[in-house]
């Protein structure tokens, strides 16, 4: 009889260990599980509160005009293209629209200085996203790849071959001043060819 007694003493005792074990490990897993979600929300607070670019790149756009004089990239406020990559990485397709209404206002002024675009960045400037070619970089990976580097007409190539930029009243306006100027040079020279025969 004590045998027995004591197999179901040493029976009960070893499911207390491995109840105590089972709590013990779930005690962790919940301290581990617990720590990953303060880490998220301590991550997403610190993303929160940094400051979004948009805005400052939608005003730099607008404001933007372009000297025939000076290249763009002379021309860059202190701390620019790191305004718009956090910019991109906040809202990339809102972004995009305030690169093409530069590009569409760079171009206007290379039609009306020369009658054509310029190269204004060659494609070995464009192998990698840095702190000096942020603008072209992206209008050049939008653009897919196209040609041999950035072309003063890339925001025009975009226009045509994206339409939603045209919901963008400023890109609209600007884009209708390219086409209307561009209306002009041809009818200028079709005017001369016609004075040459």
């Amino acid at each position: 009889m004590r045998c027995i007694s004591l197999r179901i003493v040493r029976g009960a005792s070893r499911r207390h260990y491995a109840t105590g074990r089972m709590f013990f490990v779930l005690q962790i897993w919940f301290m581990r599980c617990f720590c990953i979600i303060l880490i998220v929300i301590f991550c997403s607070c610190n993303q929160k509160n940094k400051p979004c670019e948009i805005a400052y790149v939608k005003e730099f756009a607008t404001q933007y005009t372009y000297d025939e004089w000076s290249e763009l990239t002379q021309e860059l406020p202190e701390n620019f293209c790191s305004k718009v990559i956090n910019a991109y990485q906040c809202d990339s397709s809102e972004t995009m629209v305030y690169l093409n209404l530069i590009m569409l206002k760079m171009y206007l002024a290379h039609l009306k200085l020369d009658e054509r675009g310029y190269f204004v960045a060659p494609m070995h400037y464009l192998n990698e996203l840095d702190e000096h070619n942020c603008m072209y970089y992206f209008l050049w990976e939008s653009a897919k790849r196209v040609g041999d580097g950035v072309f003063s007409g890339i925001g025009c190539y975009n226009v045509e071959n994206d339409s939603t930029l045209l919901k963008n009243k400023a890109i609209r306006t600007a884009f209708l001043e390219v086409k209307e100027y561009k209306r002009h040079l041809d009818s200028l020279a079709t005017y001369h060819l016609e004075q040459l025969k």
